[in-house]
């Protein structure tokens, strides 16, 4: 399995048939390109192509990897990619600035709750003064963290947790895998990142201070699954398809997490196994979307971009979720949905018409 290289976007192609994959019937395989990023809970991806899911669905599947959700979203609307696997901050400012993108599942996250942070972390440096729980101490401090993500959103968020104004604060651009060595060589006081980068800087910089994982009552900042309009209006059928084996893939990284953490090393540089076994466990992965999904958009994160000027106008979120291709998959394969807890009928959103 080829080994990928930082901050560089490489195409991984499936070719090779997988043993135990039920053969489909396709009379040929429909080509798609993905957009992740060397994120550990991105494994469903890795693992839909790993595992034979995407082949199993009568998928041509290639992966094309991103250093951040940013550019990730660039290579979305320039057509690199069908589908992108990304954070809630680079979403919802790509909707605002009017870009025809549209979710159609949660790549992790939960549709029980409007409130998710777990995958989220802050690490300080030994000689930064910064305590293990004490956002208090960060007053003052140089933060390191990729600008416009979700890791930007979750420290914001922290700040005013803590009645720590953000201008108290020094925020530093770096990219993730560059957050280590910022904090190794003094370069910055703390990072705020998502996982396994957290973890890793935790085990790679040497009296390193686990400030707080998760923890952001106010954040709600799940994995989105994004397309575009122009892919939806003309390849149904191909998000169809995508979404039964997403849908499988999900699945089955929950009930293999190892396995899924020794999938990610393929496709992560520099980072062990140990590390990703147990910055796995952050991350609920769960693709479906409910109206907690679309009230946590409106609630939380829409008016904390806002306020932290991030983007410039409110919008109605639930115009560009589309939830038609997450609710065939469980209506047609409820086998790769029945070990997640059921939504209240409540909070479940109907079902296009017509279906």
């Amino acid at each position: 399995m080829p080994r990928v290289l930082l901050r560089l976007a490489i195409v991984l192609t499936l070719c090779i048939p997988f043993a135990g994959i039920p053969a489909v019937a396709h009379a040929q395989p429909m080509k798609i390109v993905i957009g992740a990023a060397q994120a550990d809970n991105h494994a469903p991806i890795f693992a839909g192509v790993e595992k034979g899911f995407f082949a199993a669905a009568g998928l041509d599947a290639k992966v094309v990897l991103y250093s951040t959700g940013v550019d990730m979203l660039n290579g979305q609307l320039n057509g690199a990619q069908q589908v992108s696997v990304l954070g809630t901050a680079p979403f919802l400012a790509g909707v605002a600035n009017g870009f025809p993108l549209v979710m159609i599942a949660t790549l992790h996250g939960s549709p029980l709750s409007d409130s998710y942070s777990e995958n989220q972390a802050i690490v300080a440096s030994a000689s930064s003064g910064i305590k293990p729980g004490d956002l208090k101490s960060l007053a003052g401090k140089r933060i390191a963290l990729p600008f416009g993500t979700d890791a930007q959103t979750y420290l914001v968020n922290l700040l005013g947790q803590a009645g720590i104004p953000a201008s108290h604060v020094r925020l530093i651009n770096a990219g993730p895998a560059t957050l280590a060595t910022a904090l190794e060589n003094g370069d910055a006081d703390a990072i705020s990142i998502w996982q396994p980068w957290g973890s890793a800087t935790l085990a790679n910089v040497k009296g390193s201070v686990p400030v707080i994982a998760g923890g952001c009552i106010d954040c709600f900042m799940p994995g989105t699954v994004l397309t575009s309009r122009k892919v939806i209006a003309g390849r149904k059928v191909l998000l169809q398809r995508f979404m039964l084996a997403f849908a499988r893939a999900e699945q089955w990284v929950r009930q293999h997490n190892n396995a899924a953490a020794a999938i990610d090393t393929h496709w992560i540089q520099g980072v062990s196994l140990s590390i990703l076994e147990s910055s796995l466990h952050h991350s609920r992965f769960d693709p479906r979307i409910s109206k907690l999904t679309i009230e946590g958009f409106a609630k939380k994160s829409i008016p904390q971009m806002l306020a932290a000027h991030e983007i410039r106008r409110r919008f109605n979120p639930a115009a560009s979720i589309d939830a038609e291709f997450i609710l065939a998959a469980e209506r047609k394969a409820p086998q790769y949905f029945s070990d997640l807890p059921p939504i209240p009928a409540a909070d479940r959103l109907a079902p296009p018409s017509g279906h």
